[in-house]
């Protein structure tokens, strides 16, 4: 018998896959994850096909079948052939997904969990009558595709927390997915006070070892909350009971390089696999799709009007700037801000100041000409930070500001708009005594620095947290 298996190696994106004998005994089938000789090296494989067929060329031998993670899942394999066909992708970058390099290459042997098992103690939460009834909703309706549109601070979270404490009985685990890394640190702290030693990390900057420890964990049961970005949808799940998608209408659930894909999508595909797993949107603001398909009955509907403890909904005021020029403030903040600043610095009290653009200003431009200054790789424009250099926010290109247009010559350049970097600075220049810290993608540039901002803000450490949609989620 001979195998068609799909190798670990670049080279399987032209050819995907190659042919080997299945050694006499070796039990093979779809989906086994092997290791099998490449040139004169061994590496990580799974098999696609097998054929009783001889070709009519020379074959080597699948050398053993991999320990760790011997087959994949009928729902791995449905998913990344839904992958390869609806997003029109690679099938070796679609199981590239679904498998760590070190379980693949069987390189993981020192990387087996090594934490233990606390006891799981039931949640100490008070639900309200609203939140018993979506708890309830969603564990009686023969319809098992779920939207939670619940204002914010409605208590989406704490009915995640229930449903998930009620499946962990089942022996059934949980998957939470949110749109940002930086919402994991928070939301992991909330977790871990219930599920204890069985919560699991999963996304993108975890180290190579830290991932394939969780996911480790993960497959062999240990871990029943699996906390993480859309990476986390491919986690080898031993017995999944619910996927929850939190704040779904955010753009972050569509993976914009190969292999593209939307978890939204994807979720949906998973729970139509896998028999009896729950699919739970949750949203204050659902994206249209959704909420289409809500009102179509292809999902159940949940409100959550209120929020909880009948907590006034805060008041919002629209400040219009051309007014305060005609007051003659020219500064970046309307006098109402700055005079709301004042008072929440007096009174010790905390404020975040979010501005969905970082750097110093949107770009330079021309007072004569109109010129302004574009990426010569991506023709967009690019921002001024301090130091006056430009730099291309999509690929990283950077360049030092003119003193003179290079169009006409003049030396009337302006600044146009303002970003993070701007707010810091004025912070600093109007109320200097304010402990200030800054969360944008020039701050928050390794895995271990958002969590130490989070961990300060909260800690009381700083008086005012300034930052991009990254500080606006959550």
């Amino acid at each position: 018998m001979f195998a068609e298996i799909l190798l670990n190696q670049k080279y399987s994106i032209k050819k995907e896959s190659f042919t080997y004998e299945i050694p006499e005994g070796m039990e093979i089938q779809k989906g086994s994850v092997v290791v099998i000789p490449y040139i004169n090296k061994k590496i990580g494989g799974v098999v696609l096909k097998i054929t009783s067929e001889k070709p009519n060329f020379k074959t080597r031998k699948i050398i053993e079948i991999n320990p760790f993670y011997p087959t994949l899942q009928d729902w791995q394999l449905k998913t990344a052939e839904f992958i390869s066909d609806y997003y029109i992708t690679n099938l070796y970058k679609t199981y590239k997904l679904f498998l760590p390099d070190k379980i693949w290459d069987l390189k993981g042997k020192n990387d087996l969990p090594t934490e233990k098992n606390e006891k799981n103690s039931p949640p100490e939460l008070k639900l309200t009558d609203v939140q018993k009834k979506a708890l309830a909703t969603m564990k009686s309706s023969k319809l098992n595709k779920f939207l939670i549109h619940g204002v914010t601070g409605s208590g989406k979270t704490e009915i995640y927390l229930n449903l998930a404490y009620e499946l962990s009985k089942q022996n059934k685990q949980t998957l939470i997915l949110v749109p940002e890394i930086s919402l994991t640190p928070q939301l992991t702290n909330y977790l871990k006070k219930v599920f204890k030693g069985k919560t699991s990390i999963i996304h993108s900057q975890l180290t190579e070892k830290k991932r394939t420890q969780e996911w480790l964990r993960i497959a062999d049961g240990q871990s029943q909350i699996i906390i993480g970005s859309r990476s986390a949808l491919f986690s080898p799940f031993k017995n999944l009971g619910a996927i929850i998608l939190d704040e779904e209408h955010d753009l972050s659930y569509k993976q914009d390089q190969s292999p593209r894909y939307d978890a939204r999508t994807v979720a949906e595909q998973i729970a139509d696999i896998i028999p009896n797993c729950k699919l739970i949107f949750g949203s204050a603001t659902p994206s249209v799709e959704t909420y289409h398909k809500a009102q179509n009955d292809e999902l159940k509907l949940i409100h959550l009007p209120e929020r909880i403890g009948e907590t006034p909904m805060p008041e919002v005021k629209i400040v219009d700037m051309r007014e305060e020029l005609k007051a003659r403030n020219f500064g970046i903040f309307s006098e109402d801000l700055k005079v709301l600043i004042a008072q929440t610095l007096e009174e010790k009290r905390q404020m975040i100041l979010f501005l969905n653009r970082r750097g110093t200003a949107s770009s330079l431009t021309c007072r004569e000409c109109g010129y302004s200054p574009e990426c010569e790789n991506c023709s967009v424009k690019m921002t001024y930070h301090r130091g006056e250099a430009l730099i291309c926010h999509h690929c990283g290109q950077k360049k030092k500001a003119p003193m003179a247009c290079p169009e006409c010559g003049s030396i009337y350049i302006k600044t146009i708009g303002i970003g993070t970097e701007r707010v810091e600075q004025e912070i600093y220049s109007q109320f200097p005594n304010a402990r200030v810290l800054r969360a944008d993608r020039d701050t928050v540039k390794t895995r271990d620095d958002f969590p130490e901002i989070y961990k300060k803000f909260n800690e009381h450490k700083a008086d005012i947290l300034i930052g991009t949609q990254m500080i606006g989620k959550g």
